[in-house]
């Protein structure tokens, strides 16, 4: 059966309201003692990937991945 559903646009979230994190200090998975910042991919929320999934937020992470939740746009 087909999805009769016409793709969601994505959402604008606020870039403004809210505290931003100071640049200079290391996030949790930043202090794992074998971090390497060019094996992780920089997430941004709102970022959409292949016109399909909308990043909403992080839900955790690990020694070795972050888990992201995103929107499906479809």
């Amino acid at each position: 059966m087909a999805d009769l559903r016409s793709p969601s646009e994505p959402r604008v979230f606020p870039s403004s309201g809210w505290d931003a994190i100071d640049p200079s200090l290391k996030f949790e998975e930043e202090s794992i003692p074998n971090y390497k910042p060019k094996a992780f991919y920089p997430v941004h929320i709102g970022e959409v990937f292949n016109h399909l999934y909308q990043v909403v937020g992080k839900l955790g992470h690990g020694s070795s991945a972050t888990v992201w939740l995103c929107r499906d746009l479809l």
